[in-house]
């Protein structure tokens, strides 16, 4: 039987893709919302879609979103489909695109990618560029400034007719230029250089020739007067000749003129090949150089030879001459040497070389190394080759020293060499100084220095030592340690450099000392030995011993362990650093607390010590097994059994039990499950695994999800013990075999749409096919008028494993303007063992989209209406005007007959200012506030 393992991660939706790419003529575009995690959720798993516009437009312009904008996951949904209608137009247009986003999700989180960018890619047959070109007159430009690419075409050819002139000039250009696309996008290059070439038939360059500041033009070469060059038709060269004047009598530099092109017609200069050239006019004469670029001496060395050097022509019979230029860097004339006399050299016929000499001066100082160089310059009789400097380095005599190891580790009682290092200058005597430092080492009552703390480096040795004594004391301290410096001596003349390390550490250590190796030792109670190591550290040359006594605790000996007596003494040969002494372990069949007892060191050998690991704990762990169930949930099908398995794990040499008990929930124990006769899980002797078998009971009521609790106790057998671990407790849950439900309770469609899908999930154990019926109902939707089907009632075949089909309804369109209409559809007749789940009944609306029929406008009748409207205004304002008149007489009539009281003059502008005069009351204020005009 297989048991399936049920897990309570939640659930993550996200969209498929982060990016869509359809054309206009793609139709639908199928966007997959998909969800991970757990997928048995026995409520509905949904997210919202937020459709944005881009530069692509919705409503039906550029696309048309789904009617519903919420997936919906029933339970064993991994995904759900969002169908986008893409509207296709005859416009030339770039690529378009709008945005899906996932919001308010329920029942499931947000993953990535929740936004995803669909583009719409323009499919029109036809491209269009516009080309725009500067304007000369040397071309003509085409009768059509637009390119027009038509299907599968890849290029469009564009002619220029170029003019002709009989005029010699230099190459001229136009460009061409795209821009103004429709249908797609412009990409490198974007413009493009036409150049037009004179084809006469003479090419003209000219040509200037350059003095230089040492040559002359008549003097020192001639030209042959041409200063412009003529190529004749088929020619690919010309020759210009330059006569050089015989050799005069002046020692001269090397003198040069330039030879330049320049202003040519009828072609143009090449920049990338040489449009200039030098001539160099040599003298015969010869070059001076020194030997080497650089020289290096020691202060010592006494006298350095720079030797400079003669090439070339060596016969001249004239004074052939060069002089030499000093330039101090980090020496000082007269302080690091002093230089010749003579500050330049003479060489006679035939002679190549000439040495200079400098003397090397010598210093007391520790210096660095010290330079300055020496550079020929108003060579006579030749010219300065290179090197044409060199540089002088000046080394110190210095020594290098350092001590051979930083640290040094050493026994009390010994003594211990300490190695000094020279490297560099050994030609003579050095001497060093030996100082310490101390640490938790002190000088006197730890270590002594040598009498003599001069360090000697006889001329020519690389080593020298010294020997340090190491005092021997009583006490225990494990490690102490001190430091060891050297510094430059005093003796005259002496110089050199400290290399690091500068400064030893010594260790120095007690001679032996003894240790447990754990601070607590943990065994058992069954296993019969316990090792206790017991460490010897420092020196371990000779042989020790040292005693270990035992303490009863919680243990005690001959009930929880025993040994031959409670005291005794460990031998550690020579060489020997670790001891391990077997202590004697009791097993009882008592269950009990984990128990305890103490060692220690004591009376170690002569000379010895006891380190600070002195006492140690021997923890024995009572012999109790580990207990839990395999899995927390366990899913089942009703009339199925189910396996539980529980494991043990510590110790497992005895047979152990536990009681198996239940706890019911939605599910109760005889109605829905059965627990075994014999409720006592046996664990035998060396096994990790036992097992109990559920029986589930099979009933006809659909109930979706049913689930009980299962405990394990510790048994009741005589010594029994051991520890429930978690999971002590698991929950099996029980579901009916196969339900069906739609995926829905109301499908929308347009009218116009040929189909809707309708989705009918099978829910539970898919693992065999299945069947169940739907059964479709008119409503205000009729079949054959606004819809068609083969047959109002139809059996839906699943295959094993398959849990959604979706089954198509086929949708009547029509020109009629009417409103929404309805059909019902429900589910029947499931195969045998199968149930019909909630959403057994759903509802097709089709939504119409034709456009309403609007009744033409009768002008004529609006006429007359607006006729009559005027006489009715004219009566009442004619109406209103006679009230007026009347009610103006009534009221001088009345004041004639009476006596009227003088009237403040404001009052008397009202009586004689017309209608408002009837008013000689005060008005209320309700009555202002209604109507503020009468205010």
């Amino acid at each position: 039987m297989t048991v399936s393992i049920y897990s309570l991660t939640p659930a993550w939706v996200f969209i498929e893709k982060c990016q869509y790419i359809i054309g206009e003529r793609g139709g639908t575009l199928t966007v997959r919302i998909r969800r991970d995690g757990y997928l048995w959720d026995d409520i509905d798993v949904s997210v919202d879609l937020v459709v944005t516009d881009g530069t692509a437009t919705g409503g039906g312009v550029d696309f048309l979103s789904p009617v519903t904008g919420t997936a919906i996951f029933s339970a064993g949904d991994d995904s759900v489909d969002m169908v986008f209608t893409i509207s296709e137009d005859t416009v030339i247009e770039d690529t378009e695109s709008f945005t899906i986003t996932l919001t308010n999700p329920s029942g499931a989180f947000l993953d990535e990618p929740s936004v995803s960018t669909v583009f719409i890619e323009d499919q029109t047959d036809i491209s269009v560029v516009d080309i725009t070109t500067t304007v000369t007159a040397d071309y003509v430009e085409p009768v059509t400034t637009r390119a027009t690419f038509g299907v599968d075409v890849e290029y469009f050819d564009m002619t220029f007719p170029i003019n002709t002139d009989n005029i010699e000039e230099d190459i001229e250009s136009f460009t061409v230029t795209l821009q103004n696309p429709l249908g797609g996008a412009i990409v490198q290059p974007q413009m493009t250089t036409v150049f037009i070439i004179d084809e006469s038939d003479v090419n003209v360059q000219d040509v200037t020739a350059t003095e230089s500041t040492t040559v002359t033009s008549g003097v020192d070469y001639t030209s042959t007067g041409v200063t412009t060059v003529v190529f004749n038709e088929g020619v690919d060269y010309v020759d210009i000749i330059f006569d050089i004047v015989s050799p005069d009598d002046a020692v001269e530099d090397v003198e040069r003129f330039t030879v330049t092109l320049q202003n040519p017609v009828g072609g143009f200069i090449n920049t990338n090949e040489p449009v200039t050239t030098t001539v160099y006019i040599l003298d015969e004469t010869a070059w001076f150089y020194i030997e080497k670029d650089s020289y290096t001496v020691y202060e010592q060395t006494g006298t350095l030879t720079v030797r400079i050097r003669r090439r070339g022509y060596l016969w001249d019979s004239a004074t052939v001459s060069v002089n030499f230029n000093i330039e101090d860097k980090t020496t000082t004339l007269a302080n690091d040497y002093s230089s010749p006399v003579q500050t330049s050299v003479t060489f006679a016929p035939g002679v190549d070389y000439a040495d200079v000499d400098f003397t090397i001066l010598e210093d007391n100082f520790i210096e660095d190394k010290e330079s300055f160089t020496i550079s020929l310059t108003s060579p006579l009789g030749g010219v300065i080759g290179i090197p044409s400097f060199t540089t002088v380095y000046i080394e110190d005599k210095t020594a290098l020293f350092w001590i051979e190891d930083k640290q040094c580790i050493v026994n009390e009682g010994q003594t211990i060499d300490v190695v000094f290092h020279r490297s560099g200058f050994l030609g003579q005597t050095d001497t060093l100084t030996l100082s310490a430092i101390d640490g938790t080492a002190t000088l006197t009552d730890d270590y002594s220095l040598p009498n003599d703390v001069t360090i000697t480096f006889a001329e020519g040795s690389t080593t020298s030592s010294k020997s340090l004594t190491i005092h021997q004391d009583n006490m225990l301290e494990h490690w102490e340690d001190f430091s060891l410096f050297v510094d430059i001596g005093t003796v005259s003349g002496q110089r050199g450099v400290l290399y690091s390390p500068i400064k030893c550490t010594v260790y120095i250590r007690d001679p032996t000392w003894y240790n447990f190796d754990s601070a607590e030792y943990i065994t058992w109670e069954h296993e019969s030995t316990v090792l206790i190591g017991v460490q010897r550290e420092g020196d371990t040359s000779q042989n020790g011993r040292v005693e270990i006594n035992i303490e009863d605790g919680s243990a005690t000996l001959n009930n929880d362990y025993s040994t031959v007596e409670t005291s005794a003494t460990i031998e550690f040969a020579s060489g020997v650093r670790l001891v391990r002494v077997p202590l004697t372990i009791l097993d009882d069949a008592t269950h009990e607390r984990d128990e305890v007892l103490t060692i220690s060191l004591q009376a170690p050998s002569s000379g010895e010590a006891i380190g600070n690991i002195n006492k140690a704990v021997v923890k024995i762990v009572d012999d109790d097994a580990f207990f839990w169930i395999e899995d927390k949930y366990y899913i089942v099908n009703e009339g199925q059994p189910i396996d539980i398995v529980f494991h043990r794990s510590g110790f497992l040499g005895q047979t152990d039990t536990l009681t198996l008990s239940a706890i019911d929930g939605t599910a109760t124990l005889t109605d829905d499950y059965s627990l075994p006769d014999d409720v006592t899980i046996t664990f035998t002797e060396g096994s990790t695994i036992s097992s109990k078998s559920l029986t589930i009971h099979r009933d006809n009521m659909l109930e979706h999800w049913e689930d009980f609790s299962l405990s394990a106790d510790i048994g009741t057998i005589s010594g029994q013990h051991g520890v429930i671990y978690s999971p002590m407790k698991c929950t099996v849950y029980i579901r009916d075999p196969t339900w069906y439900n739609f995926d829905s309770t109301e499908y929308i469609t347009w009218e116009h749409e040929s189909t809707v899908l309708i989705g009918v999930q099978r829910n539970g154990d898919i693992s065999q096919s299945g069947r169940v019926g739907i059964n479709i109902e008119d409503g205000s939707a009729t079949v054959d008028n606004d819809y068609s089907t083969v047959e109002t009632s139809a059996t839906i075949e699943f295959a094993s494993g398959v849990r959604l089909v979706r089954v198509p309804l086929t949708i009547l369109d029509d020109a009629s303007h009417e409103r929404d209409e309805v059909l019902t559809i429900s589910l029947q007749a499931p195969g045998s063992g199968e149930a019909i789940g909630n959403i057994n009944r759903a509802v097709v609306k089709i939504v119409d989209d034709d456009e309403p029929i609007r009744p033409s406008i009768n002008w004529i009748l609006i006429a007359a209406l607006g006729v009559i409207l005027a006489l009715l205004v004219t009566v009442f304002v004619t109406l209103c005007l006679c009230y007026l008149r009347l009610a103006r007489r009534i009221t001088r009539k009345s004041l004639a007959v009476e006596t009227v009281p003088q009237l403040p003059p404001q009052m008397d502008m009202q009586l004689t200012s017309g209608p408002p005069a009837l008013l000689p009351f005060e008005m209320p204020e309700s009555f202002r506030y209604s109507y503020p005009a009468l205010n």
